[in-house]
């Protein structure tokens, strides 16, 4: 079972975040990732969604949060990425990783027996949010 996700979460990189994450029972050296979907999370829980699940995996791939927004269900990929040399967090979402993330969320669809409306955001660091509507 994953922690509960906090109202607020320290910024990536600081000592803050470092004690948060040792005092959650992860190791001093915390991946960047981890902190990214924290953050992640906690940015649409501000917004009035309700996350009810985190890194679900599948034989297809992972999907890092799950969320629900009214009657849609909204599937989130966060991407970190220190520069943006190769183009950045959203370039990295290529045509395999979207196929992936189909894959996975149509899986979880049919574990789950449900058919809601659903659409992919990605975030990213500074809470932007981009959205690509789906019609699984």
């Amino acid at each position: 079972m994953s922690p509960p996700l906090s109202k607020t979460a320290p910024k990536i990189g600081t000592k803050a975040a470092t004690k948060t994450a040792t005092r959650l029972g992860r190791s001093r050296t915390i991946e960047p990732g981890i902190d990214a979907e924290a953050l992640a999370a906690d940015f649409l829980i501000a917004r009035g969604l309700t996350v009810i699940a985190r890194n679900y995996r599948c034989r297809f791939g992972e999907i890092d949060l799950i969320a629900t927004d009214d009657d849609t269900l909204v599937f989130v990929e966060v991407r970190l990425r220190r520069n943006s040399r190769f183009g950045g967090a959203l370039a990295s979402i290529d045509y395999r990783k979207q196929r992936k993330l189909l894959l996975t969320a149509r899986q979880y669809l049919s574990r789950v027996r449900l058919e809601p409306r659903c659409r992919f955001d990605v975030g990213t660091p500074g809470g932007v949010c981009y959205t690509a509507a789906s019609g699984l």
